[in-house]
């Protein structure tokens, strides 16, 4: 009875927020690479960085006018970018940005704990122009655009969502997998652009002690095999920073078993306390 002569309800809430806060601890480690890659009219260049532990990376080509950015920042926002044109109808002209972010988390918290990733995804881009492929049937010979956003955890994909906008005969064919990011034609062109997305995705419970990996790939990139054509594909942009975010945070769920019973047993006594007094 002593114990609780002088119940603060106030001083409960803190005990409260410090066991959640102990409920949901975590410990993490992160890395981060680049990859800007272009195959274009004979030439063959690559922009590797990575893998690192701070900072941020940015990966960069551009041959003959065309160019690939991919950049990656430690804290999960990132950028791709690619966008090229092409005169002589050269097969294999291809653009690829891409951008991964790794890191790894231990449930620390001494119970289960469910996880959950927190996606921002601000703009999303793809184009192709009007004009003359090579062939259109085969699909190696498609004037496209593509980009790719994944999350996979552990190696299972938990998030993805992807995109690739081609040639057809006649016109051209939008094909979307995963998560469904909408995509709106401009009136006056092959161009879709995407609405901003913002949402979390489930990563399931660990428990005390686990660690898991989460893995956050996202990319952009085109193949122009044709005469007078070009295309461009883009998550974000990298050169003024503005891209895709990432955060892996503690889902949030009920108090569970000893911070629960410990509450269910303070709101006894105080209801056992109360009755006293009436009685």
């Amino acid at each position: 009875m002593t114990l609780f002569s002088h119940f603060n309800p106030t001083r409960a809430r803190s005990i409260v927020a410090a066991l959640g806060f102990l409920i949901t601890g975590t410990a993490s480690a992160a890395s981060i690479q680049t990859l800007a890659e272009a195959h274009w009219e004979g030439i063959n260049v690559r922009d590797p960085s990575g893998p690192a532990s701070t900072g941020q990376l940015l990966s960069s080509v551009g041959p003959n006018g065309t160019h690939a950015n991919a950049l990656q920042n430690v804290n999960g926002l990132a950028a791709v970018a690619v966008d090229g044109a092409s005169a002589n109808g050269q097969p294999g002209n291809t653009l690829l940005a891409r951008s991964i972010w790794s890191e790894t988390f231990t449930n620390t918290s001494g119970v289960a704990q469910s996880y959950e990733a927190v996606l921002s995804i601000p703009q999303i881009a793809l184009f192709i122009s009007n004009g003359r492929t090579i062939a259109q049937a085969p699909t190696t010979n498609q004037l496209m655009a593509h980009y790719a956003i994944t999350l996979d955890i552990n190696g299972n994909t938990a998030f993805s969502s992807t995109a690739l906008l081609h040639s057809g005969d006649p016109g051209h064919v939008l094909v979307k997998t995963g998560t469904d990011l909408g995509g709106v034609k401009d009136p006056n062109s092959i161009k879709y652009s995407f609405a901003p997305f913002g949402g979390t995705a489930n990563l399931g419970s660990f428990a005390p002690n686990a660690s898991f990996t989460a893995t956050y790939t996202i990319e952009s990139g085109i193949d122009i095999p044709g005469f007078e054509v070009s295309a461009s594909a883009a998550i974000g942009d990298p050169l003024a920073i503005q891209g895709t975010g990432i955060t892996i945070q503690p889902s949030a769920v009920p108090v569970p078993g000893a911070a629960g019973l410990l509450l269910s047993g303070v709101a006894s006594l105080v209801a056992a306390r109360r009755r006293r007094r009436l009685g």
